[in-house]
């Protein structure tokens, strides 16, 4: 058990050292701002016009309702609560038909912040629940995803360009697990 216990806490000191590591996370951000830079240009070259008019009059798809997302969507989330802040937005669009399908906001480093507290904060209570508590957490989680299975799954598939089938597919894996 001592062994059990020693190796959690390697194991929990480890990914802190690697969560609170700036120069990881520093390089990562500088990616994502890289690639939306990219992704900005390219999308510059369609008219401004043709842009804002496919957001506007882009009536929204009946599973997008179902799963309450929206245009513009916060892309920090700590379990209960989104958390605002930055101004950017990475922008989706179809590959099954070019459609606008919303938008999620960059995650700025305060925010990443702010995650990782919350979850470190939440994984202290949640290590203390019983394991057959927390399994029935999870299996009610799995319940959810049932419910959602059909939304979720023409999600996938609509957003990555894959089959009805592999969209259901994906969502059904993530029930099993």
């Amino acid at each position: 058990m001592d062994k059990v216990k020693h190796s959690y806490s390697q194991i929990e000191t480890n990914l802190k050292t690697k969560l609170h590591s700036t120069k990881g996370l520093d390089d990562f951000q500088k990616q994502i701002e890289k690639d939306l830079d990219f992704f900005m240009d390219n999308s510059r070259k369609k008219s401004m016009e043709a842009q804002s008019r496919e957001i506007e009059t882009n009536q929204p798809k009946e599973f997008l309702k179902k799963l309450g997302l929206k245009t513009r969507n916060q892309g920090a989330w700590t379990g209960l609560n989104d958390i605002t802040g930055s101004r950017r937005y990475i922008e989706s669009h179809s590959p099954v038909d070019g459609e606008h399908i919303g938008s999620v906001s960059i995650t700025t480093r305060e925010q990443y912040d702010q995650v990782i507290q919350s979850a470190e904060s939440a994984f202290k209570i949640w290590r203390e629940i019983p394991a057959p508590k927390r399994g029935e957490i999870v299996r009610q989680y799995g319940e959810v995803l049932r419910q959602y299975k059909d939304p979720l799954g023409r999600l996938v598939s609509y957003e990555m360009g894959k089959s009805l089938q592999e969209g259901f597919g994906e969502v059904q894996e993530m029930i099993d697990i």
